[in-house]
């Protein structure tokens, strides 16, 4: 490899590195040119393009910016499918991105042939008891949720739920997560007595591990707030909301839509015990946030979507 291409490539990795660790999950665009100058100085199957790839999309998906992490993934399955074993857990990784991918965008059919796929290696490779078998049962079991099959959905997720307390205790996050799942079945199922205590478990994990300001607290706090509502404790549901609330501001800044999915719960709140001079503000900045995040949507994908240099060159022969 010529001197000039180590340079690259090490001044290429650093850079990612340190830009990663100092902004975080915060204003990634930035990572596209330098991904495309690595890429077209060592083709699209180098290690660094595709880790680098891997990690945007991974960021994206985190962020529910689904658009955006979709043709990241698919770009990574490919470029793995040519490289890596069938049952290499990295590929079987890269399928269940993807499929959650599916799963949020409503592409029903092909989150569930990928879910199957990854379950599938992972069950033969890591073995039927591991946590990353874990994962995919609560996310299987999400799926067979939104098709309405809620029993095929409860018998998922108490599956995973008890591989991972043995794997992982009964204190780790994706014991949590799948707590957060089971519990907003029996929710939907209109089963609040079952539901209650899974939320009020799961926030006392993410607390635990998490701290008390983190978005995956906050989450848990808006999910305990809904079922107060359903039982008609109102004054109970304000506070966890106005805690939420908090959390996803300072963590994830005052335009976040998810700050914007509190401020609508709140508003709602207000409007069941009557005090529509409250909700009002409440919904109208709300909306005003969903609005810019489209705006930033549709101007990200007029002018920065990253395009494989694959792509590229056979968009241009």
């Amino acid at each position: 490899m010529a001197p000039t291409s180590n340079k690259v490539i090490t001044f290429a990795s650093r850079f990612l590195n340190i830009k990663n660790g100092i902004l975080g999950l915060q204003s990634q665009s930035w990572r596209i040119p330098l991904i495309t100058l690595v890429e077209s100085v060592f083709g699209t199957h180098h290690s660094i393009v595709v880790n680098q790839i891997n990690k945007l999309a991974l960021i994206y998906l985190e962020e529910e910016k689904y658009k955006r992490a979709e043709p990241l993934l698919k770009r990574i399955l490919k470029s793995q499918e040519k490289s890596l074993n069938p049952k290499h857990p990295a590929l079987a990784q890269t399928m269940n991105s993807l499929a959650d991918v599916y799963q949020n965008t409503s592409q029903f059919e092909k989150a569930e042939r990928l879910y199957l796929k990854t379950l599938k290696i992972r069950a033969n490779v890591l073995g039927a008891n591991h946590p990353e078998v874990a994962t995919t049962l609560n996310n299987l079991g999400l799926l067979y949720k939104s098709y309405g099959n809620i029993t095929q959905a409860e018998a998922l997720y108490l599956r995973s739920k008890n591989i991972s307390e043995k794997a992982l205790g009964k204190n780790h996050p994706n014991v949590a997560r799948t707590l957060n799942n089971l519990a907003k079945l029996y929710y939907d199922m209109g089963e609040f007595d079952k539901s209650e205590p899974l939320f009020v478990r799961a926030l006392q994990i993410s607390e635990k591990y998490h701290g008390t300001y983190h978005p995956n607290v906050a989450r848990a706090l808006n999910n305990l707030a809904i079922v107060h509502i359903a039982k008609e404790r109102y004054f109970n549901a304000e506070p966890l909301y106005r805690r939420a609330l908090e959390i996803n501001k300072v963590m994830l800044g005052s335009d976040h839509p998810a700050v914007a999915k509190t401020l609508t719960n709140l508003a709602e709140l207000y409007r069941n015990m009557g005090q529509f001079k409250k909700a009002e503000p409440l919904t109208k900045i709300a909306l005003k946030i969903n609005n810019k995040a489209m705006k930033e949507e549709t101007d990200f994908a007029k002018t920065q979507t990253y395009i494989p240099l694959d792509i590229r060159e056979k968009a241009a022969s």
